[in-house]
């Protein structure tokens, strides 16, 4: 029973927190976007205000196509591999913008529906992960014999 319990737990939080993950990921995608525009403008006003600045232009040019590179990844992806693609195209200062004003949802979308049935399984897998490699790799008990 208290097994169950454990699994169940670990379950609806799991669902919980992968539920989550569109509409993180969504508000991602948005700051990363607006992170683009402020180094399109940042680039526009250097060739602007500063044309000889060769230096600092190629810099804001490079950010741009760093940009560009990962706003095209996360927004071509397919919602389930999504996540791969904003890991694998991470922007720490985009990210940490993000967590800043993440705002938890209710998750009403099929998507949301899919993400919170992997992470039901997700977090079975975690609760019974352990005590299936204890079970496997821990050593016999011995038994007793009781006179």
């Amino acid at each position: 029973m208290l097994r169950d319990l454990w699994t169940g737990t670990f379950a609806a939080l799991g669902a919980a927190v992968f539920s989550q993950g569109p509409n993180f990921l969504n508000q991602y995608r948005q700051a990363l976007a607006q992170r683009l525009d402020e180094v399109i403008n940042l680039g526009r006003d250097m060739r602007v205000r500063a044309p000889g600045d060769s230096a600092g232009l190629q810099l804001v040019a490079g950010r741009e196509a760093e940009l560009r590179a990962a706003h095209a990844a996360v927004v071509e992806a397919h919602p389930f591999t999504r996540p791969f693609a904003v890991s694998y195209h991470l922007d720490m200062s985009v990210f940490n913008v993000t967590m800043d004003k993440f705002v938890p949802s209710v998750p009403l979308t099929t998507e949301a529906l899919a993400y919170a049935g992997l992470g039901l399984l997700a977090g079975i897998v975690v609760a019974r992960l352990p005590l299936a490699l204890w079970r496997r790799f821990a050593p016999p008990r011995r038994r007793t014999m009781r006179g």
